[in-house]
């Protein structure tokens, strides 16, 4: 990740990150192009290691006919690889009235355990993401993170 997108992710950490999420509003689906770097802000992924060990990097998207997907960027050290696909779309978010970008893992490709993901972003400032991630047990949604997504600056 560059120096300017890790500042901006590293300033929401000690944030309100519930209430600068439901102050953010719905980016269009294919605003959201290319590489984009990521940190996991708060939540049980956090505690895992996945923040410290920053083995989740960012996603990238891609736009084709008026359709958004894409893929998780993961990695160690140098090394880098991407897995678990999703589709992005405008949706009603399951929480509240208002609409984020849904990011849906629920692929045939994605294992089970990542097909369960329910992610809601939002834009809190131009180039900046906030979302909340949630795995689906049963019926229930529960809350794993926060995580955050810039673009790249040169």
């Amino acid at each position: 990740m560059n120096k300017a997108a890790d500042r901006r992710l590293n300033a929401l950490r000690g944030t309100d990150l519930d209430d600068l999420h439901r102050a953010g509003v719905c980016p269009a689906p294919g605003e959201l192009a290319g590489t984009m770097d990521g940190a996991v802000l708060t939540g049980s992924l956090a505690l895992v290691g996945v923040r410290s060990l920053g083995i989740w990097r960012g996603k990238i998207f891609d736009e084709q006919a008026g359709e958004v997907s894409g893929i998780n960027r993961l990695g160690i050290g140098p090394v880098e690889v991407r897995r678990y696909r999703f589709t992005a779309r405008r949706a009603t978010s399951l929480f509240s009235d208002r609409e984020v970008l849904c990011l849906d893992h629920d692929s045939p490709e994605n294992p089970d355990r990542i097909r369960r993901f329910h992610d809601e972003l939002v834009r809190i400032e131009p180039g900046l993401y906030l979302a909340t991630s949630h795995c689906r047990y049963g019926q229930e949604l529960r809350l794993l993170a926060y995580f955050a997504l810039a673009a790249p600056s040169s």
